[in-house]
């Protein structure tokens, strides 16, 4: 299906009485997108609806993707783990805002690992397991925060509405996909470390500003 022709029948249906339209107006415009539709074989999930991927290390099991679930219910999208890509499906500008900012968080949490790691509190672990241990509360912790911040950030612009139909177009879009794994329930045991990941989520810069992509974190009520 072509841009413009998505475009076409989205404004068609966009023509209601309840923006300006007359009834007379309304009915033709709906009239004419389903005919659109019929002719191209398309829903209205294929057209109202996009999707936006982003490489993921992960495959919605590990520590950081308690977030990524928060990311897409925060951006009214629903997620999808495929092939390598978190895959966001939603009204625009939804997947794009989602996609963007899986990229950024995840480079933000990967920095912040990084980090971590040479500080005395990771160095001192002995073992591979303790290290190992220290990394996902630091993680965790850090992952806490950021569900929190992003939270607040789009407080006025979550829609149960918006996020139960894109999570009905992300199960059309993939009627063969499978419920990720649930991450398994964190079990702290390095408060220094919950501390530190705590304090590295806090410092991450979220806003609607952020790394100047305003205009793509301006989503629709």
């Amino acid at each position: 299906m072509s841009e413009s022709l998505k475009r076409k029948i989205a404004a068609l249906l966009a023509m209601t009485k309840q923006r300006g339209c007359s009834e007379a107006e309304a009915i033709a415009a709906a009239e004419k997108a389903a005919q659109l539709m019929r002719e191209h074989g398309l829903s209205e999930a294929d057209v109202l609806f996009t999707k936006c991927s982003a490489k993921s290390k992960t495959r919605g099991a590990g520590t950081r993707d308690r977030l990524w679930g928060s990311l897409a219910q925060d951006t009214n999208t629903a997620l999808v783990f495929e092939d390598g890509f978190a895959t966001f499906v939603g009204a625009g500008p939804g997947p794009e805002v989602a996609a963007y900012l899986f990229a950024v968080l995840n480079r933000a949490i990967d920095n912040a690992i990084a980090e971590y790691k040479a500080t005395p509190n990771y160095r001192r672990r002995k073992t591979a397991a303790s290290r190992r241990g220290a990394v996902q509360d630091f993680t965790a912790a850090m992952v806490m925060r950021l569900r929190e911040k992003l939270y607040t950030l789009f407080i006025d612009v979550r829609s149960p509405d918006q996020r139960a139909s894109a999570v009905t177009a992300r199960n059309e879009m993939f009627p063969d996909g499978r419920p990720a794994k649930a991450p398994a329930s964190p079990k702290f045991r390095n408060g220094v470390a919950l501390a530190m990941g705590s304090d590295a989520g806090q410092r991450v810069a979220l806003s609607h500003g952020l790394g100047g992509q305003a205009e793509r974190l301006q989503l629709g009520a």
